[in-house]
C-alpha cells in the first residue's frame, strides 16, 4: 500500500528535496508501524531550484506530494491497523520555520482519493532505461547519458538536480550539450567534495521526461 505525504504550501515559502543544496534540511518522516508492517524509501518528485542571493537551494512551492511505500507482510497483525508518521520539515520564505506534524493512520482502510495517488506519480521522476556514463575528473563531474528519446533535446531547456549531497558546486552553471540522441551534462566539483562512488540525480527534459539518473563514477 501506499501513503501519501501531502504539503499545502503557502505562497512565498518553500521546503526541501531529498537534497536540500546549500542549506536547508529535507523532510524527513518517522514511522510507527504495526508488526508485519514496514515503511520503505520515500519517492520524491521532481524539485525546483531557489536561488536566494549566493544560496541555491531545491525544493518546492505551492504543492508537493512525498509517496511512501508501506509492505504488508503476508501474515500481518490482524489487530493492529494503526500506523504513526511524524514528519518533520523546514518551511523558508523570508525566514525559516521548522515544522513537526503527527498524522495517524487507520492501514485498514483508504483514506486518500485515487486522484491524490494519481497526480503525486505523475510528479515523479521515472526510471531512465538508457545508458549512462560518470566520470570525475580533477576539478569536474562529467555525465553522459544516452537514450533515443533524448534525440532532439534543447541543451538550454535540460535541468539536471544533483542527488548526491556535496559533491558538485551549485553555484557554477554546469555545461550542457547534445548530440543525437546524447546529452552530455558536466557541472564543476565542489571545493571541498565529499568522497563518492555511485552519484544520483534527477534530468528533466522539457516535453521528453524527467528521470532518475544513477550510476558508479569511474
Amino acid at each position: 500500500m501506499w501513503a501519501a505525504i501531502t504539503q499545502a504550501i503557502a505562497p512565498g515559502w518553500h521546503t526541501y528535496w531529498r537534497n536540500p543544496g546549500d542549506s536547508g534540511l529535507a523532510t524527513s518522516i518517522s514511522w510507527t508501524l504495526p508488526s508485519g508492517v514496514s515503511a520503505g524509501e520515500p519517492r520524491w518528485p521532481v524539485p525546483e531550484q531557489f536561488n536566494t542571493g549566493s544560496i541555491v537551494n531545491f525544493g518546492y512551492k505551492d504543492r508537493a506530494i512525498i509517496l511512501v511505500p508501506l509492505t504488508v507482510a503476508r501474515r500481518p497483525a490482524i489487530n493492529a491497523k494503526r500506523a504513526r508518521a511524524t514528519i518533520f520539515l523546514l518551511e523558508c520564505g523570508q525566514m525559516c520555520i521548522p515544522e513537526t506534524v503527527t498524522l495517524d493512520l487507520d492501514l485498514g482502510k483508504p483514506s486518500g482519493s485515487p486522484a491524490i495517488f494519481a497526480g503525486a506519480r505523475a510528479a515523479l521522476p521515472q526510471p531512465f532505461d538508457g545508458d549512462v556514463r560518470i566520470a570525475r575528473g580533477p576539478n569536474t563531474l562529467t555525465i553522459v547519458m544516452t537514450k533515443a528519446s533524448l534525440l532532439g533535446a534543447d541543451p538550454s531547456a535540460v535541468h539536471f538536480y544533483p542527488a548526491t549531497p556535496g559533491v558538485v558546486d551549485y553555484h557554477a552553471s554546469p555545461r550542457i550539450r547534445s548530440s543525437g540522441d546524447t546529452l552530455v551534462w558536466q557541472a564543476n566539483l565542489a571545493a571541498r567534495s565529499r568522497p563518492f562512488r555511485e552519484f544520483e540525480g534527477v534530468l528533466d527534459v522539457p516535453h521528453l521526461g524527467r528521470f532518475r539518473i544513477s550510476g558508479t563514477a569511474r
